[in-house]
């Protein structure tokens, strides 16, 4: 009888162990995205970034930061579901134009996704018009 229960609790571990999740990234402190745009004539760039612990800041030129108000568990949370999305993985926007914007999405420091648009953001696929449009939210 123990050993049946034994082997009940021995297969169930070994079942939850070997399950894998479809997330790209299951903790938020693994994630940073850069995000902005930039070009024109003088090609002056607005860029943002996002650490894996909420802080976000704003690069105006290379060495000028400023810190802005981090974001939200929740926010993050969100952000997370945004970048676990399948139909994120299977877009491709490498498009620059004289005003171009741009999103890289880092996992642990490795390069995940990279998006680059004219830009409106008008015509953008549901899945990165969502990421983009969200992530501009939380600079306003």
């Amino acid at each position: 009888m123990k050993t049946g229960y034994l082997l009940l609790i021995a297969v169930f571990c070994l079942q939850t162990l070997s399950c894998k999740s479809g997330d790209v990234y299951k903790r938020d402190k693994d994630l940073s995205i850069i995000f902005g745009s930039g070009g024109g004539f003088t090609g002056a760039t607005e860029q943002y970034e996002i650490n894996g612990k909420g802080s976000l800041i704003k690069v105006s030129l290379p060495g000028d930061t400023t810190k802005l108000p981090s974001i939200s568990k929740s926010q993050r949370r969100y952000l997370r579901q945004l970048v676990n999305s399948d139909s994120l993985s299977r877009i491709s926007y490498n498009t620059y134009a004289n005003m171009t914007s741009f999103i890289y999405v880092k996992v642990k420091d490795k390069p995940l996704y990279s998006f680059h648009w004219n830009g409106e953001s008008k015509s953008l696929q549901a899945p990165l018009f969502a990421l983009d449009s969200f992530l501009n939210t939380l600079v306003k």
